[in-house]
């Protein structure tokens, strides 16, 4: 293919940039996620090297900033079906949440690169629960809202979604 004649990446929109945003919330102080990592800014998770600091909203602007290219480009790489702008978004809201391997293994990556797009929203609501320290996987109440989010922004382009 000619240069002239590659396709653009996508790139998450000023919407879908706040739209996670408001889902992940802003935390200057790290804090232990529920996966037990340090974690801080907009759900930046800290490699095993980084010291764990307070740091500054210009700065967890910066990571978010990082991390959205990032799961932009996985996604990129991951599908290839032709997203819409709300149904890219959707997809990297529900990359960055769940990290790109679990994203790059799931039956919604498979649902879309195989066309079956009616099944993604439903394949959305799957990662809507937590595991307990038993190893027993529950909903959770948040997860659950957040991945309905998903799936209306997938499905109807519908922004408006947040907590």
């Amino acid at each position: 293919m000619e240069p002239d004649q590659m396709l653009a990446e996508q790139r998450v929109s000023d919407n879908g940039r706040a739209f996670i945003e408001a889902w992940e919330g802003c935390r200057l102080t790290p804090y232990l996620d529920q996966r037990n990592y340090w974690t801080v800014g907009y759900g930046h998770k800290l490699q095993n090297d980084d010291k764990p600091t307070t740091i500054t909203l210009a700065q967890a602007d910066t990571l978010l900033d990082f991390d959205l290219q990032y799961f932009a480009d996985r996604v990129d790489v991951l599908v290839s079906a032709a997203l819409s702008q709300p149904q890219f978004d959707a997809v990297c809201s529900l990359a960055f949440n769940i990290g790109a391997g679990n994203f790059a293994t799931s039956h919604l990556r498979i649902y879309l690169n195989q066309g079956w797009i009616a099944l993604v929203p439903r394949a959305f609501i799957a990662w809507n629960k937590i595991t307990l320290p038993s190893g027993e996987q529950v909903v959770d109440e948040g997860l659950d809202k957040r991945r309905h989010a998903e799936a209306a922004l997938f499905s109807n382009g519908d922004y408006s979604g947040r907590p």
